[in-house]
């Protein structure tokens, strides 16, 4: 994905390049699809924990829509290798500290969207 564009400098690249549609591919591995489905589990754990405790259907569906959409994006930027954010293009062979800071980041969103249904209001 994107590989023409390693041979770039960084600073020229384009910033806030889409995962998507092409990143579909790593979806259609079933090897990878598992990975994919075990990101999910500790989003349908904490959506069901809070349904279960606080029967807020609303909260739920809101934890399993976010947590969604942010496995979708974490899983497919861990497969390519590649992340694009207003602060850069960076591959992780490349330019690893920054690629890592991105995706640090996106996982530690990832941690508390998935803890985040244990909380009651």
């Amino acid at each position: 994905m994107y590989e023409d564009l390693k041979k770039i400098p960084q600073a020229k690249r384009p910033l806030h390049l889409s995962v998507f549609p092409d990143g579909l591919v790593y979806f259609r591995q079933p090897r990878l699809l598992w990975r994919f489905i075990f990101m999910l589990v500790p989003i349908f754990a904490g959506s069901a924990w809070r349904y279960a405790h606080t029967k807020d259907i609303g909260g739920s569906l809101v934890i399993l829509f976010l947590g969604g959409v942010l496995s979708c994006f974490l899983f497919v930027i861990l497969c390519s290798g590649f992340v694009s954010s207003n602060t850069g293009t960076y591959f992780r062979d490349k330019e690893p500290v920054r690629y890592w800071r991105d995706v640090g980041l996106l996982m530690l969103v990832y941690v508390a969207i998935s803890i985040c249904g244990y909380f009651r209001r």
